[in-house]
């Protein structure tokens, strides 16, 4: 079965191996914010230009299917065309995507930070699936290193949250 991305989904790409980089889903394309601090609008070929992944990946639940977010849809189609003052660690894209999801404006610094709000936010085991992709089974969770976004065991920790 393959992995579709719904309005409001959080998906991701790797930069060079070291980074990863966040938006939006809605209708097709991806809202992010970019580094010069405008929002802006997408098509998934341009999230990934200009950085090392090959793929786009989607937030899905513990079951694989993407998590669907019409009120961050909502929230990122709004901002969009909007700026924002861009800093790597105070305002980047993962305080944007939670931003979007939650409302609030808590300073989110790293991928790892934004994975564990947006598990206790939805209360459910997480995982990235790339878009168009087979879902992972848990076998292959424990070998992912795809896409330039370099997962090792630990960090596939963090990527399998489950909190009550």
């Amino acid at each position: 079965m393959q992995v579709s991305p719904t309005d409001g989904a959080v998906v991701c790409c790797g930069i060079y191996g070291v980074f990863d980089h966040t938006g939006i889903w809605v209708d097709g394309q991806i809202i992010e914010l970019k580094g010069n601090g405008l929002v802006r609008a997408v098509s998934p070929s341009r999230f990934l230009a200009n950085r090392s992944g090959e793929r786009i990946f989607v937030l899905c639940d513990a079951a694989g299917n993407a998590i669907e977010n019409q009120r961050a849809a909502s929230i990122a189609l709004s901002k969009v065309f909007t700026y924002s003052e861009y800093d790597v660690l105070k305002n980047n894209c993962h305080r944007f995507c939670w931003q979007c999801i939650s409302n609030e404006r808590e300073r989110v610094t790293a991928f790892t930070q934004l994975n564990q709000l947006l598990a206790t936010h939805y209360q459910t085991r997480l995982r990235w699936h790339p878009i168009g992709g087979r879902k992972l089974s848990d076998r292959q969770w424990h070998k992912v290193a795809v896409c330039g976004l370099h997962f090792f065991q630990w960090q596939v920790k963090c990527l399998n949250y489950w909190f009550v």
